[in-house]
């Protein structure tokens, strides 16, 4: 399990636009060293960003899963 938190939230500086939650994501999603199937879930806001990263990196992400979207 990976968890990103975005800029702006919690304890990461920044702020919260579509450019760095996008620039966020794929930050993180390149930094997954597996082989392994990469399934996302998205819950409210992040389903947005779950959405972009399964359309940014098809042959990579195995399923989505959208919560409250």
């Amino acid at each position: 399990m990976f968890v990103v938190e975005y800029p702006g939230y919690a304890d990461r500086s920044g702020k919260p636009t579509e450019r760095t939650l996008e620039a966020s994501a794929d930050e993180a999603f390149r930094s997954l060293t597996t082989n392994s199937p990469i399934y996302l879930v998205g819950e409210s806001l992040g389903t947005g960003v779950a959405s972009y990263l399964a359309g940014r990196y098809p042959d990579k992400v195995a399923g989505v899963a959208l919560l409250a979207p």
